[in-house]
């Protein structure tokens, strides 16, 4: 992923600017071709081994995946809507929803609630196992520690990329689901980006509650009833999205 600290960007921009300037657009991709095939082997150890080729291949991949998320679907979704979608790519499309849960959370909901998710033919996207991200939330070594978790990711994500780049996951997702064991402000603010400002409403929100000392206070909030549908049982909700 691309979103460095701010302070390595300045460190490499200046070099960066410099390298374009000489790129010359009649040969652009050329230019760029062998631009990028030799800063990727000068960063390389002087006898690499195949870990290394996985991980230059990883980064290749990854540049390309993000170009073409961040700038080339936005002009296929705009021909889209004026030209109209393709009933093919409707049928075909799964039924994809963001997974919202807090953090101390996230073993629970990958190991348990997740697979009973995607078992019932449900697409899944959990942000905390995208981006590279999943090394750093799910390290045993600190499966009760959050802080510790938090400090790792701001070492090597910008919080305002997270955000952006969470945002950018749900919109791209047919609904939200979330898991809400306790009250959660990133949770909420998902819930809401969704049901509110993304206008969905709560026939793509939906809200599971599994703690019997926070279940009966948000079950009865009028705030959280208000914009998600809310329940108790895993399989009721799953069937609801199922229909959507």
């Amino acid at each position: 992923m691309p979103y460095i600290k701010q302070e390595r960007r300045k460190a490499l921009d200046e070099h960066v600017e410099k390298l374009a300037e000489n790129i010359l657009k009649a040969s652009r991709a050329g230019e760029l071709n062998y631009t990028i095939t030799t800063l990727l082997a000068k960063t390389l150890p002087e006898r690499p081994g195949y870990s290394d080729h996985n991980e230059t291949l990883g980064v290749l991949d990854a540049v390309s995946k993000e170009y073409y998320r961040r700038v080339v679907s936005k002009y296929e979704d705009v021909k889209a809507r004026q030209n109209g979608d393709l009933e093919q790519y409707k049928r075909l499309e799964p039924l994809s929803y963001y997974l919202a849960h807090p953090v101390a959370s996230r073993f629970k909901v990958r190991d348990e609630i997740q697979p009973q998710l995607e078992g019932a033919g449900l697409f899944v996207i959990n942000p905390f196992m995208d981006w590279c991200r999943e090394g750093i939330f799910y390290d045993e070594k600190n499966r009760d520690d959050v802080d510790a978790v938090m400090v790792e990711e701001e070492k090597v994500m910008d919080w305002d990329e997270v955000v952006k780049g969470e945002k950018s996951l749900i919109r791209a997702s047919k609904g939200l689901f979330a898991y809400v064991p306790y009250e959660s402000i990133g949770t909420t603010m998902e819930i809401f980006y969704n049901s509110r400002v993304l206008g969905r409403g709560k026939e793509l929100t939906f809200v599971y509650l599994d703690n019997p000392v926070q279940t009966k206070y948000l079950n009865d909030h009028p705030w959280l009833k208000a914009h998600a549908t809310v329940s108790t049982n895993l399989e009721e909700l799953v069937q609801a999205m199922k229909r959507t």
